[in-house]
């Protein structure tokens, strides 16, 4: 027996590649053949990947060094603006092409977490680096089963006291046993599964 499944355009997550992690780890998002946007300096590396380009985001004076770079992955659209490479600039452009949510590859989540909270009311926002998902969890109120032993980490939420099923755990948080766990400070928050050593 086969299953048929039709993905709308904009309805899986849009990828933003900003820093060039391993194929591995971007592999299973491309799954469903999403719009996939790379920042310039991680372009090299995501072309001998092989998979197609839809969108770099760029500083103005590289365009047309890069329209020849990539005249095979034709059609391509460039983001540029004073900034160069902004992240702004690309949630901007989804937003603008109705898309609902993005997976981010970076190395250096942290860096993001200020500047991505504004964009949480109109984009699910999941962010990958090497060792961490991130989930941007813009209702305040979080909910998922996890296995015992995952260990969790969170931004943006001071817990007072710790959920049932969680311990404290060189500064992340531990999964007790297997089940839902819940946090719901009220206010949008970042939580974030360990995924690597």
């Amino acid at each position: 027996m086969s299953s048929h499944h039709f993905v709308k355009e904009g309805q899986e997550p849009a990828l933003l590649i900003m820093d060039a992690l391993g194929l591995p780890l971007i592999e299973p998002l491309l799954e469903w053949a999403p719009q996939v946007m790379v920042f310039e300096n991680a372009l090299d590396q995501v072309l001998d990947w092989g998979i197609k380009i839809d969108v770099v985001i760029a500083k103005p004076d590289s365009g047309e060094i890069l329209a020849r770079k990539l005249e095979s992955q034709a059609p391509v659209k460039f983001l540029s603006d004073n900034a160069g490479e902004d992240v702004d600039l690309a949630l901007y452009f989804l937003i603008s092409t109705r898309q609902k949510a993005v997976s981010i590859v970076t190395a250096n989540a942290d860096a993001l977490f200020d500047k991505l909270d504004t964009f949480l009311p109109q984009l699910g926002i999941t962010l990958l680096t090497d060792t961490v998902k991130w989930s941007g969890i813009a209702s305040g109120s979080y909910k998922k089963w996890l296995p015992a032993a995952s260990r969790l980490l969170v931004h943006g939420y001071a817990m007072p006291e710790l959920p049932d099923g969680l311990k404290r755990s060189d500064g992340a948080y531990e999964v007790l046993r297997d089940g839902f766990v819940t946090m719901a400070p009220g206010t949008p928050f970042w939580v974030g599964e360990v995924i690597g050593n």
